[in-house]
Order: C-alpha cells, then sequence, then structure tokens
C-alpha cells in the first residue's frame, strides 16, 4: 500500500508581478515554460515521471526523490542551476508540524521545483503571498530566497524561544524548583538544540556560498542573500549560548540534587546515631530470658522509657556540643 501523501502538489507560473499567472495540470508541464513553480511530494509514485518532463539532470532528478534528510548541495558546471536541501522549521501555531522540515529545492533562471512530505510552512507562506497578487515573488529566484527567508525566520524565533526557555529555567533553579522535572526539560531541550544545529550549520556555508552562482549575480540578491547569512549565524549564536548555558544549568542542577541527597543522608546518619544505642538497650530488655531486670515490676516501663529518653537526650547534647548537629 502506498504511503498516504501529506503535501499537495502543484504547478503554477509566476507572472512577474508578484502573482500568479496560471495553474498547470502536471501532466501538462514542461522544460520551456518560464517562470514555472513546480511543488511535488517526493514520496509520490508519480513524483520521477514529472520531473523528467522538466529535462533535469539524472542526478538531479534521484537527489530531488531520495529519501534522505541530510544537507545536500549541488550545482551543475555552468552555475546556472542549484539543488540544495533546505532544513526549515513550522512555527508552534501550526498543528500539521513542528519538527524541522526538509525540502528540496532545484532552481535556475527559468523554474524552481520543490518538493517535500510534509506540512511546509514556508511553502504555504509563499503561495498566500501570491495568491494575493502581491507583494509575492516575480521570478524563479525571488521565490527561492521568499522561501528561505521564511524558513530561517521561522528558525530564529524558535532559537530565541529556546535562549528564553533556558533563562527561565536558571530563575527556577535558583528558587529550587522541582529539580527532576526540570531535569526532564532540560534535557529534552538540549536534544532539540543539538538537532537543530546539526541541520542549520552545513546551511551557513550553503548560502555563503550561493552568491557565487551566475543566476545570483545581482547586487539586490546578493544583498538578501547575505542578509540570509547574517539571519542563520545569529541563529547558531543563539544555539550556542543556549547550549553552554545549560551545561552550566545542568551542573547547577546536579550539585543541588547531590546537596540535597547529602543533607537527607546527613539527617539520617544523625538519626541511627541516637537510635541505635536506644534500640540495643530496648532489645537487650525485651529478650525472653529469665533474669532480666523488673520484669515483674509494674513501674518497669516507665522507668525503661526515661532511662532511654535520658539517653537520647544525653546523645542529643553530645553531638550538639561537637557540632555534628
Amino acid at each position: 500500500m502506498s504511503e498516504k501523501h501529506n503535501t499537495e502538489s502543484f504547478a503554477i507560473v509566476l507572472d512577474g508581478n508578484g502573482g500568479i499567472k496560471e495553474t498547470l495540470d502536471l501532466d501538462n508541464i514542461n522544460a520551456e515554460i518560464q517562470n514555472l513553480w513546480v511543488h511535488l511530494d517526493y514520496k509520490d509514485e508519480r513524483a520521477k515521471d514529472i520531473l523528467l518532463k522538466l529535462n533535469l539532470e539524472s542526478i538531479v532528478t534521484d537527489a530531488l526523490c531520495t529519501q534522505t534528510r541530510h544537507t545536500k548541495f549541488y550545482q551543475n558546471d555552468s552555475y546556472t542551476g542549484t539543488f540544495l536541501i533546505l532544513r526549515g522549521m513550522n512555527p508552534d501555531s501550526q498543528p500539521k508540524s513542528k519538527d524541522m522540515t526538509s525540502l528540496r529545492i532545484w532552481i535556475d533562471s527559468g523554474k524552481i521545483v520543490t518538493l517535500c512530505h510534509n506540512y511546509s510552512h514556508s511553502i504555504d507562506s509563499t503561495i498566500k503571498k501570491l495568491q494575493k497578487d502581491g507583494p509575492g515573488p516575480k521570478n524563479s529566484v525571488e521565490c527561492f530566497i521568499n522561501i528561505s527567508q521564511t524558513s530561517f525566520h521561522n528558525i530564529s524565533n524558535a532559537t530565541y524561544e529556546i535562549a528564553e526557555k533556558v533563562d527561565r529555567f536558571e530563575e527556577k533553579i535558583i528558587k529550587g524548583k522541582n529539580s527532576y522535572k526540570l531535569s526532564t526539560k532540560i534535557g529534552f531541550l538540549r536534544r532539540q538544540i543539538i538537532t537543530i544545529h546539526r541541520y542549520l550549520l552545513p546551511q551557513k556555508d550553503i548560502f555563503k556560498n550561493l552568491p557565487l552562482s551566475n543566476m545570483f549575480s545581482d547586487n539586490k540578491y546578493k544583498n538578501q542573500f547575505r542578509s540570509l547569512y547574517n539571519d542563520i549565524s545569529r541563529s547558531l549564536e543563539n544555539l550556542e549560548y543556549s547550549r553552554e548555558h545549560i551545561v552550566i544549568l545542568q551542573e547547577e542542577l546536579e550539585n543541588k540534587v547531590n546537596i540535597s541527597i547529602n543533607n537527607n543522608m546527613y539527617i539520617l546518619s544523625v538519626v541511627v546515631a541516637i537510635f541505635t544505642p536506644l534500640t540495643l538497650f530496648s532489645g537487650m530488655l525485651g529478650m525472653n530470658l529469665e533474669g532480666i531486670p523488673f520484669a515483674d515490676s509494674k513501674y518497669a516501663f516507665g522507668a525503661v522509657s526515661i532511662a532511654m529518653l535520658i539517653v537520647a537526650l544525653v546523645l542529643f547534647w553530645m553531638m550538639r556540643r561537637r557540632r555534628i548537629i
């Protein structure tokens, strides 16, 4: 049974003014159409057949339909076309997916091809701009930049939220909140930071080198890519700050837990030190043997209780005098 498709496929032609000129049937697309945007589900069985109509290189077609999530980057020999896997993030307000999304993109001067399997907020946002007849992207390059800006904007927001969460965790640790729950939440946040950093770092180098392509030689595009590169750098700095801060918080939390355990063990040791002689005393008097003192006296229980209390008070006084407690 084929897997259910989670993204809606489409083919549209941009009108060059920030809107949509026409919507095409996927069976009617070809490589001659200019300002074409094709979006597919890479797990769709028809995806590869549709891509063959665009006369893409076989290496590009295979890469677009691959199941891998690792960051990849490829430019053809003439630097007129670029393939990359863009990792993005949907905002928390989107119920369909809060995890990082994997978006495969081919971009050249005449068309842009995007493929994903799960919902992508960056694709949805760009389509909504085009449907409003502006200010949407006017060509394939601007379409790619718009998708990238939305993806990194969401990641940037997520990294700022992570940094704020780390700061709030620090306040809770200072106030002595539940250490076990905090440790679990901090561990989850640390794994999230590692995941985002893992996929974001390679994209920093990609967007640093993209302006070398002939498609992006216009100064306007170079400035936009420089802005994207700076956004990625700031997000990575936020992640580095959060990761280092979390290490410090975990050490502080571990110290608090160890101090709490040591305090509890100390109190338990004091209690044992006081009650061990009393237990020995009561155990000896409780033996079922002849010759136990005061066995037949009606005042024996009271006398023994007073004697044990005196012993306990003497032990307590000795510990206080020696500053043990």
